[in-house]
Protein backbone atom coordinates (compact mmCIF):
# COMPACT_ATOMS: atom_id res chain seq x y z
CA UNK A 1 0.00 0.00 0.00
CA UNK A 2 2.81 2.64 0.69
CA UNK A 3 4.60 1.44 -2.53
CA UNK A 4 1.57 2.35 -4.51
CA UNK A 5 0.92 5.29 -2.60
CA UNK A 6 4.30 6.67 -2.96
CA UNK A 7 3.58 5.91 -6.87
CA UNK A 8 0.24 7.91 -7.00
CA UNK A 9 2.42 10.63 -5.24
CA UNK A 10 4.68 10.92 -7.98
CA UNK A 11 2.64 10.61 -11.14
CA UNK A 12 0.19 12.78 -9.79
CA UNK A 13 1.69 15.85 -7.43
CA UNK A 14 5.52 15.92 -10.03
CA UNK A 15 3.30 16.61 -13.02
CA UNK A 16 0.98 19.26 -11.09
CA UNK A 17 3.52 21.15 -10.00
CA UNK A 18 5.33 21.13 -13.04
CA UNK A 19 2.43 22.29 -14.93
CA UNK A 20 2.08 25.62 -12.71
CA UNK A 21 5.72 26.17 -11.85
CA UNK A 22 5.77 26.19 -16.37
CA UNK A 23 2.82 28.63 -16.37
CA UNK A 24 3.24 30.91 -13.68
CA UNK A 25 6.46 30.86 -12.89
CA UNK A 26 7.90 33.63 -14.48
CA UNK A 27 4.84 35.66 -12.54
CA UNK A 28 6.17 33.89 -9.08
CA UNK A 29 9.30 34.30 -9.88
CA UNK A 30 8.49 37.96 -9.94
CA UNK A 31 6.72 38.01 -7.04
CA UNK A 32 9.40 36.35 -5.03
CA UNK A 33 12.22 39.40 -5.77
CA UNK A 34 9.65 41.99 -5.00
CA UNK A 35 10.07 40.74 -1.58
CA UNK A 36 14.08 40.70 -1.38
CA UNK A 37 15.46 44.27 0.14
CA UNK A 38 17.21 46.18 -2.05
CA UNK A 39 20.02 45.40 -0.43
CA UNK A 40 20.19 41.56 -1.26
CA UNK A 41 18.73 42.18 -4.95
CA UNK A 42 21.63 41.76 -6.87
CA UNK A 43 23.03 38.92 -5.17
CA UNK A 44 19.88 37.36 -4.94
CA UNK A 45 18.88 37.80 -9.17
CA UNK A 46 22.52 36.46 -9.87
CA UNK A 47 21.50 33.32 -7.65
CA UNK A 48 17.94 32.87 -9.45
CA UNK A 49 19.68 33.21 -13.26
CA UNK A 50 22.62 30.38 -12.46
CA UNK A 51 19.57 28.28 -10.69
CA UNK A 52 17.46 28.33 -13.49
CA UNK A 53 20.59 27.57 -15.82
CA UNK A 54 21.60 24.61 -13.52
CA UNK A 55 18.36 23.15 -13.79
CA UNK A 56 17.79 23.60 -17.04
CA UNK A 57 21.14 22.14 -17.99
CA UNK A 58 20.05 19.19 -15.58
CA UNK A 59 16.78 18.53 -17.19
CA UNK A 60 17.72 18.59 -20.41
CA UNK A 61 20.57 15.98 -19.59
CA UNK A 62 17.97 14.12 -17.84
CA UNK A 63 15.87 13.55 -20.58
CA UNK A 64 18.60 13.00 -22.93
CA UNK A 65 19.61 10.36 -20.66
CA UNK A 66 16.01 8.83 -20.39
CA UNK A 67 15.49 8.61 -24.09
CA UNK A 68 19.06 6.52 -24.62
CA UNK A 69 18.40 4.40 -22.06
CA UNK A 70 14.85 4.01 -23.41
CA UNK A 71 16.00 3.51 -26.95
CA UNK A 72 18.77 0.87 -25.86
CA UNK A 73 16.62 -1.37 -23.99
CA UNK A 74 13.99 -1.60 -27.17
CA UNK A 75 16.77 -2.36 -29.31
CA UNK A 76 17.92 -4.89 -26.84
CA UNK A 77 14.74 -5.99 -26.02
CA UNK A 78 13.94 -6.77 -29.31
CA UNK A 79 16.88 -8.70 -29.95
CA UNK A 80 16.07 -11.20 -26.89
CA UNK A 81 12.44 -11.44 -28.59
CA UNK A 82 10.47 -9.68 -25.79
CA UNK A 83 7.02 -9.14 -27.10
CA UNK A 84 6.17 -5.34 -26.23
CA UNK A 85 9.95 -4.53 -26.60
CA UNK A 86 9.09 -1.19 -27.43
CA UNK A 87 6.63 -0.90 -24.42
CA UNK A 88 9.21 -1.88 -21.67
CA UNK A 89 11.95 -0.19 -23.38
CA UNK A 90 9.97 3.02 -23.02
CA UNK A 91 8.90 2.23 -19.81
CA UNK A 92 12.53 1.37 -18.85
CA UNK A 93 13.61 5.09 -20.40
CA UNK A 94 11.10 6.95 -17.86
CA UNK A 95 11.44 5.06 -14.83
CA UNK A 96 15.39 5.88 -15.33
CA UNK A 97 13.85 9.61 -14.43
CA UNK A 98 15.02 7.80 -10.88
CA UNK A 99 18.88 7.85 -11.75
CA UNK A 100 20.24 4.13 -11.75
CA UNK A 101 16.78 2.38 -11.30
CA UNK A 102 15.55 2.59 -14.50
CA UNK A 103 16.71 -0.86 -15.76
CA UNK A 104 15.86 -2.19 -12.58
CA UNK A 105 12.15 -1.66 -13.12
CA UNK A 106 12.70 -2.98 -16.75
CA UNK A 107 13.76 -5.93 -15.85
CA UNK A 108 10.67 -6.71 -13.41
CA UNK A 109 8.31 -5.44 -16.13
CA UNK A 110 10.42 -7.67 -18.85
CA UNK A 111 10.31 -10.64 -17.12
CA UNK A 112 6.86 -10.10 -16.10
CA UNK A 113 5.52 -10.00 -19.55
CA UNK A 114 8.24 -12.44 -21.03
CA UNK A 115 6.76 -15.40 -18.60
CA UNK A 116 3.14 -14.21 -19.62
CA UNK A 117 4.40 -14.21 -22.93
CA UNK A 118 5.86 -18.31 -22.99
CA UNK A 119 4.82 -19.42 -20.01
CA UNK A 120 8.21 -20.17 -18.49
CA UNK A 121 11.52 -18.51 -17.27
CA UNK A 122 13.23 -19.00 -20.72
CA UNK A 123 13.12 -15.79 -21.88
CA UNK A 124 14.25 -14.39 -18.01
CA UNK A 125 18.26 -14.89 -18.84
CA UNK A 126 17.79 -13.00 -22.22
CA UNK A 127 15.56 -9.80 -20.32
CA UNK A 128 18.57 -9.76 -17.39
CA UNK A 129 21.01 -9.59 -20.10
CA UNK A 130 19.87 -6.56 -22.16
CA UNK A 131 18.58 -4.73 -19.05
CA UNK A 132 22.52 -5.77 -17.61
CA UNK A 133 23.73 -4.05 -20.83
CA UNK A 134 21.26 -0.87 -20.55
CA UNK A 135 22.51 -0.44 -17.09
CA UNK A 136 26.26 -0.65 -17.83
CA UNK A 137 25.58 1.71 -20.51
CA UNK A 138 24.18 4.14 -18.59
CA UNK A 139 27.02 4.09 -15.78
CA UNK A 140 29.80 3.77 -17.79
CA UNK A 141 28.47 6.12 -21.31
CA UNK A 142 25.86 8.31 -20.14
CA UNK A 143 25.95 8.81 -17.15
CA UNK A 144 29.39 10.45 -17.29
CA UNK A 145 28.22 12.28 -20.70
CA UNK A 146 24.90 13.77 -20.34
CA UNK A 147 23.86 13.87 -16.15
CA UNK A 148 27.06 13.97 -13.88
CA UNK A 149 28.30 16.86 -16.06
CA UNK A 150 25.34 18.91 -15.82
CA UNK A 151 24.71 17.96 -12.43
CA UNK A 152 27.92 18.92 -11.20
CA UNK A 153 28.23 15.92 -9.16
CA UNK A 154 30.14 12.67 -8.71
CA UNK A 155 28.07 9.43 -10.18
CA UNK A 156 28.63 8.34 -6.35
CA UNK A 157 27.22 11.30 -4.78
CA UNK A 158 24.38 11.00 -7.32
CA UNK A 159 23.39 7.32 -6.09
CA UNK A 160 23.48 8.27 -2.13
CA UNK A 161 21.36 10.96 -3.00
CA UNK A 162 19.06 8.79 -4.72
CA UNK A 163 19.44 6.16 -1.63
CA UNK A 164 18.74 9.00 0.84
CA UNK A 165 16.00 10.18 -0.92
CA UNK A 166 14.11 7.11 -1.31
CA UNK A 167 14.77 6.82 2.38
CA UNK A 168 13.11 10.06 3.72
CA UNK A 169 10.42 10.31 1.23
CA UNK A 170 9.71 7.11 -0.91
CA UNK A 171 9.64 7.31 -4.79
CA UNK A 172 8.84 11.31 -4.41
CA UNK A 173 11.77 11.25 -2.71
CA UNK A 174 14.48 9.96 -5.29
CA UNK A 175 12.87 11.92 -7.79
CA UNK A 176 13.41 15.31 -6.39
CA UNK A 177 16.74 14.17 -4.77
CA UNK A 178 18.96 15.33 -7.57
CA UNK A 179 16.95 18.44 -8.26
CA UNK A 180 17.34 19.53 -4.33
CA UNK A 181 21.27 18.45 -4.34
CA UNK A 182 21.91 20.27 -7.62
CA UNK A 183 19.76 23.55 -6.03
CA UNK A 184 21.75 23.08 -2.52
CA UNK A 185 24.68 23.01 -4.29
CA UNK A 186 24.49 26.69 -6.23
CA UNK A 187 23.28 27.79 -3.13
CA UNK A 188 26.16 26.95 -1.24
CA UNK A 189 28.45 28.03 -3.91
CA UNK A 190 26.39 31.21 -4.68
CA UNK A 191 26.21 32.18 -0.95
CA UNK A 192 30.03 31.73 -0.70
CA UNK A 193 30.86 33.56 -3.27
CA UNK A 194 28.60 36.76 -1.94
CA UNK A 195 29.91 36.85 1.06
CA UNK A 196 33.42 37.56 -0.52
CA UNK A 197 32.23 39.72 -3.14
CA UNK A 198 29.16 42.01 -2.26
CA UNK A 199 29.88 44.51 0.50
CA UNK A 200 25.90 43.81 1.77
CA UNK A 201 27.87 41.05 3.75
CA UNK A 202 30.62 42.86 5.21
CA UNK A 203 30.19 43.89 8.67
CA UNK A 204 32.86 46.47 8.33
Amino acid sequence: VGFFANVFYAAVIVPFVAFFVLKDGEALEDKALDLVPNRYFEMTLSLVGTLERTLGRYFRALALQCLSVGAIATVLLMVVGLDGAVVIGLFTGLANSIPYFGPVLGLAAGSLVGIAQTGDLSLVPGVFVAMAITQASDNVLLQPLYFSRAAGTHPLVILVAVLVGARLGGILGMLVAIPLLTVVQVLVREAVWSVRNYRSFRLV
